[in-house]
């Protein structure tokens, strides 16, 4: 018999299993999917395991978003870049296109 978990955490219940348990299929994996995985393979002889390690990589979202402002002129303006994503997103500020200063990591 074949079967598979996650170790450390809950299958995703999206996951499917194919060709006799053989196949291990998460479709539109998540950030949420990433861990170590493992296939148990067992017999009358003996078992044997295999471990393998999931990563999940997105690209940047943002968790705020910056709203329009009117200012007059004097007072102090500031906007936060908030992202989330893996790898950890960089920012880097605009002003018509032209970079304000140099990318910060």
């Amino acid at each position: 018999t074949i079967s598979w978990k996650k170790v450390n955490g809950h299958n995703p219940s999206k996951a499917r299993l194919r060709k006799s348990q053989a196949v291990l299929e998460i479709p539109n994996v998540q950030l949420e999917d990433a861990g170590m995985y493992e296939c148990k393979a067992e017999n009358s002889r003996g078992r044997n395991v295999f471990r393998g390690q999931l990563q999940v990589y997105t690209y940047p979202q943002w968790v705020e978003k910056l709203n329009d402002t009117e200012l007059d002129s004097g007072e102090q303006l500031r906007w936060e870049c908030k992202a989330t994503g893996k790898p950890r997103p960089t920012y880097r500020w605009l002003k018509n296109g032209v970079p304000l200063w140099p990318q910060v990591h």
